[in-house]
């Protein structure tokens, strides 16, 4: 079982800064994950994660070298900047098509 958490940091207007924390709540370690959204914005910087997809809205994040193994209670956190500012945390959720795949 994972939960992810989905923050925004900041807004300046043109852009925004957005932190992603996936947390293992189980009690078996994770190899590997990735993370699809919808987005009603490109992303111009990631880090901390792999750009795996980006077709049309949906964005495909994985994990990068050093953090795809979360143990149980443990998080992995990566985070990035959207192109377009203004745009209310709760739109963007509402709007997100969610999926996360452990592998």
């Amino acid at each position: 079982q994972l939960t992810i958490d989905l923050i925004m940091e900041d807004d300046w207007g043109s852009g925004a800064l957005y932190n992603i924390i996936i947390t293992n709540t189980s009690n078996a370690p994770v190899e590997s994950w990735q993370m699809a959204i919808d987005l009603p914005f490109e992303i111009v910087e990631l880090w901390s994660a792999v750009l795996v997809d980006d077709v049309g809205e949906r964005v495909t994040m994985g994990n990068a070298d050093w953090n795809g193994t979360i143990e149980p209670g443990e998080t992995a956190e990566f985070g990035f900047i959207s192109s377009e500012g203004g745009v209310p945390l709760a739109t963007v959720l509402a709007g997100a098509d969610l999926e996360l795949a452990v592998q």
